[in-house]
């Protein structure tokens, strides 16, 4: 087990069948990442070399699809962040934000009386509150 997961391990107080448990699930997740790393083939062939009943835990523990061709997730699928209203929404929230900053850049510090302008003819300058 790595020194993070048994510093909170200790800390949390699992008791020896849970460090277990999650030393377990650390090396398959390890394994898992290592397969992902691999080129498909590669891949195939190291897990085939495996145990059948790893192979089945993997499957069990991570599933068997494939993530380039996994279903759309609800009525708006994977792509909604490519919806032009999305993209306008986003555009209207940094804009509301930058306005927002800008009025709080002047309004603060106007509210406390720490800056101020006036304006004498053509000279502009800063009032001594």
């Amino acid at each position: 087990m790595a020194d993070n997961l048994k510093a909170a391990a200790f800390a949390a107080g699992l008791t020896p069948e849970q460090k277990r448990e999650i030393d377990t699930l650390s090396k398959k997740l390890a394994k898992h990442k290592e397969l992902l790393s691999l080129p498909s083939d590669v891949a195939q062939k190291v897990y085939n070399q495996m145990p059948a009943d790893q192979q089945q835990d993997m499957v069990k523990t991570f599933g068997q699809e494939d993530p380039i061709e996994k279903p759309g997730r609800g009525w708006l699928s994977t792509a909604f962040h490519y919806n032009p209203l999305t993209l306008a929404f986003k555009g209207l929230i940094e804009v509301a934000d930058a306005t927002t900053c800008a009025y709080r850049a002047v309004a603060i510090p106007l509210s406390k009386g720490q800056i101020g302008f006036i304006v004498t003819g053509k000279q502009i300058g800063r009032a001594h509150v």
